[in-house]
């Protein structure tokens, strides 16, 4: 299992535990306190959305958890092991190469004025 996935699996874990410790209609209910609990781990995933900054993460780092692989354009798309997933390849490795020779052309004094 992946840093991220744990980290999905504890926040929503933490959320669901507080609010049924929080929520007054809850058989479990303590106290109205613990939803400050759920505001705080919604905010950490709110924050760790934009800044990639997860303490969790950090954590589960440190003890040798791995990290979550960058996935290809044809994992993205659910596409693995298909055609249509090499042909995805084929035309990022076709752009890829399209734009260092414009790259090039750029440096060089070439290209649109």
């Amino acid at each position: 299992m992946t840093t991220e996935r744990i980290v999905r699996i504890v926040a929503g874990f933490f959320i669901v535990l507080s609010l049924a410790l929080g929520v007054r209609g809850s058989p479990l209910f303590v106290s109205t306190a613990f939803l400050w609990f759920t505001a705080f781990v919604g905010a950490n995933l709110f924050q760790s959305g934009f800044t990639r900054f997860c303490p969790l993460e950090l954590v589960l780092r440190k003890v040798g958890v791995p990290g979550a692989a960058a996935p290809t354009a044809g994992r993205r798309a659910g596409l693995e092991g298909t055609a249509m997933e090499s042909m995805l390849a084929r035309e990022m490795d076709d752009v890829a190469s399209m734009q260092g020779t414009m790259g090039g052309r750029m440096m060089s004094g070439g290209g649109c004025r």
